[in-house]
């Protein structure tokens, strides 16, 4: 946070400049000028942003969401719809800048201040350290690592021999290497879908591993650190056993996003702007698209427990996995 005494005189200067700009910028672009002066500011140190903005930004954003990727800087945007029509263009592109990051987006119908509060006040929760806080001890600082907000982090996954990472959905901006993943926030609230794939024999009943580590940096006390999870994971001998042990919210959350990204419904965060271009054209049916697939997908699932695990029921019999039962009505 600045310093408010020890800043004074460029506190001055911006107040004066705000006041000079004032009716030379048109409806929408304030929020833009606002941000890129932001990430200029934090460009050296990294940090957050939260933007609170009336009317969408006037240009494409793709440009800026990779610049605060770059400078390492977490965009939060409270979206105040003065037409209370939920723009899903105004959402992409104000949605741009938080993706890259892993920030959040919030959607307020017109001006709900109530709302604003609340969700404000989730956003900075137990996030900015407390001025009038004793010096910090080892145990004050073991506390605030335990935050729920981490900055400049990399995602890495790594998978036992047979195993490899197809590819990483979720926030950040996607890069050379399918097993990693670089973000400038992670909160509590942050998913990542890691899709793995076959690439050699696995013996039946031997575990498979898959490391998941997080480098970043704790917002409280400034430290690098790393957060691992290992998962071991048994090799099934029969096809019943996968859909013994499936998780129907699981499959339905992986199955709607990768729907979503391939369909160009929710736009992935490149890592060059000829990525961006090349990637750019949407179908205008790309919902439709993302339908479609999901009913493929399921159907595909149920067709393949029908084959491999009740080949010998009636044909016209209906025959489901008691696991995944209701992934059609999902």
């Amino acid at each position: 946070l600045l310093d408010a005494e020890a800043a004074a005189d460029a506190l001055d200067a911006v107040l004066k400049l705000a006041r000079s700009l004032n009716g030379q910028i048109g409806p929408g672009k304030g929020g833009d000028v606002a941000l890129e002066a932001a990430v200029d500011g934090l460009s050296k140190s990294g940090g957050r942003v939260i933007v609170a903005a009336a009317t969408p930004p006037t240009r494409d954003l793709r440009s800026m969401a990779l610049r605060c990727h770059e400078a390492r800087v977490s965009v939060d945007v409270f979206w105040f719809d003065q037409t209370n029509q939920a723009d899903s263009r105004s959402a992409a592109a104000l949605g741009s800048a938080c993706r890259a990051t892993g920030g959040r987006l919030c959607y307020l119908a017109g001006n709900d201040v109530e709302g604003f509060r609340a969700d404000l006040a989730t956003a900075v929760f137990d996030y900015f350290p407390d001025p009038d806080a004793p010096p910090p001890s080892a145990e004050a600082i073991d506390a605030a690592e335990g935050r729920c907000y981490a900055h400049d982090c990399t995602l890495k996954i790594r998978c036992s021999s047979g195993l490899a990472v197809q590819r990483v959905l979720g926030p950040g901006v996607v890069e050379n290497f399918a097993d990693e993943r670089d973000v400038a926030s992670v909160r509590d609230a942050s998913t990542f879908l890691i899709e793995l794939e076959r690439t050699g024999d696995l013996e039946a009943g031997s575990r498979a591993h898959v490391q998941c580590a997080l480098l970043h940096t704790c917002p409280a006390t400034g430290r690098r650190l790393v957060r691992v999870h290992n998962v071991a994971l048994r090799v099934a001998a029969k096809a019943a056993d996968h859909y013994k042990f499936a998780d129907v919210e699981c499959i339905f959350a992986a199955l709607l996003k990768a729907a979503a990204v391939d369909a160009g419904v929710a736009e992935a965060a490149l890592a060059s702007d000829d990525a961006a271009e090349a990637a750019a054209p949407v179908a205008a049916d790309g919902l439709k698209k993302a339908r479609d697939a999901l009913v493929v997908r399921c159907v595909d699932a149920l067709y393949e427990y029908r084959v491999a695990c009740a080949s010998r029921s009636p044909p016209g019999q209906l025959i489901l996995p008691e696991s995944i039962k209701l992934l059609p009505l999902l």
